[in-house]
This record gives structure tokens, sequence and C-alpha cells, in this order.
């Protein structure tokens, strides 16, 4: 594995060497001509290797160096902010971030990106226009992702009908999206809507692994159809599996109610 790893990314390093197409030319101290759209793009390609191989720390010299030949790169910005944010840098990530959306010919992904960040500090209102600009692009190709993302900020905002909304029509585009499918069976469970709930979350099942807010879904589910087996075996697995969890305490509780 460490041979493969040192292997991928002496392969890119190579790759820098690689300047056979033309495209803005200079003339290095030593007399050689360097097509510097060619270095820019084996330099990002060297840092987005060095991230896939859990080396962010080291991503960032030749992005800095990327950025020397074309300080208006929006995908080494970009690749930057991911850096930075896997750092915890998250002010310069928010900077590389708009530097990114500025310059891009094609910014959906970097504000889907950018949403992402923005959720995970809880900026959900900010989170949703930039999620929402991504989503907006009929060309984007994840544009499923950002309704599903769009889907989870209106939840914590506390807008279920746009939640579901949202839901609704990632799924349209994409009809794997298992997030989409557990949230739209909670909703739709709350609302007493038992047959499309229970449609969603077996998809859901088919899609993801279950985890201990899914498995108590499940269990409220099976309850409402009465199917006691399948009530005992989600409540089986939640011991296994989630010893001490408040969704294996709340299904604890349910037994307790039924003595």
């Amino acid at each position: 594995m460490v041979t493969n790893k040192r292997t991928t990314i002496w392969v890119m390093l190579g790759c820098m060497l690689l300047l056979l197409q033309t495209g803005c030319v200079t003339t290095a101290p030593n007399g050689k001509e360097i097509d510097e759209d060619k270095v820019v793009t084996a330099q990002i390609r060297l840092a987005k290797a060095y991230i896939r191989e859990g080396q962010a720390g080291l991503a960032r010299k030749p992005l800095e160096k990327a950025l020397d030949y074309d300080s208006r790169s929006g995908e080494a910005y970009s690749v930057l902010a991911m850096v930075n944010q896997l750092e915890g840098e998250n002010e310069l990530a928010e900077k590389s971030f708009r530097k990114a959306i500025r310059y891009s010919d094609e910014p959906s992904d970097v504000h889907n990106n950018y949403g992402a960040f923005l959720y995970a500090q809880s900026r959900y209102e900010e989170a949703l226009k930039q999620l929402d600009k991504a989503a907006s692009n009929v060309h984007y190709p994840k544009r499923s992702y950002s309704y599903q993302s769009m889907g989870l900020v209106a939840l914590k905002l506390g807008k279920k009908e746009e939640a579901k909304e949202y839901f609704e029509k990632g799924l349209r585009l994409n009809n794997r999206l298992h997030k989409a499918h557990l949230e739209l069976a909670d909703i739709l469970f709350q609302e007493q809507k038992y047959i499309p709930a229970k449609s969603h979350y077996e998809r859901f099942k088919q899609l993801a692994r279950q985890n201990a807010r899914s498995l108590w879904l499940g269990v409220k589910i099976a309850k409402v159809f009465e199917n006691n087996d399948v009530v005992a075996s989600y409540g089986l697995m939640l011991k296994k599996m989630y010893p001490g969890s408040e969704e294996l305490k709340q299904y604890q509780g349910l037994l307790t109610n039924e003595e």
C-alpha cells in the first residue's frame, strides 16, 4: 500500500514534466520554454493526489506554485479551499471559496462545496443560498446532491415543507439519494402518511447501512403495520450495534409501556 501511494505521487511528479501542448509559454532561467497552463494543471493534479493519499498538508505547496503561474485559477483556489477546510483553517477556506467562485468559468461545484462548508459551521441561511446557486444550474451533474443538501439545511431551519420539496426534487433527478429517502420517511411518518413513509424507508435500506436513527424509525414503522418480527429484529440490532444510544432507550421504553 505504501509503495502504491509513493508510486502515485511520483507519477504525478512525472506528469509535471510532460509539457507537450502549447499554451501560455514562458522561458525559464536555463533557457527552456515552459507551458504555464500545463504546469498549473500538473500542480493541481499533484495537490489532488496528496489529498487522496491523506496528505493534505503537502498539497498546499503545489497549489501555491500553480497560483504563482496563474493567480486567477478557479480550480486551484477550489482545491486550496478544500485543503484549508481539512486543516481547520476556516477563514482561509472561506477566502479561497470566494476566489474560486470569482475566477471559475463554471462555479456550480464550488457553490455546492461552499454550501457544504457553511452547513458544517451551522451557517444555514448562507449555506442555502450557495446550494441554491448550484442546484439552479440545470447542467450541473451533481445538482441532485445540492437539492438533498438543501433539504437537510431546511430541516435545520425548521422549514419542513421546504425540506420535503427539496428532497423530492433531488429524488426526481437521482433516486439513489439515501439521505433524502430517510428524511422523507421520517417526515412522512410524522405526518401519519405511513405507506409512502415505509416505501422511502425500504428504499433507504437498499442504498445504505442502517444506523441507530434509521433502526428506531424502522421499529416505529413496523409497529404501525403490526409486523412484530421486524420490530424485534430491529430492536435486537439496536442492542447489539448501538448499546447506550438514545434510540435504544426509546425502544426499551416502548417495550416497558407495552407490559
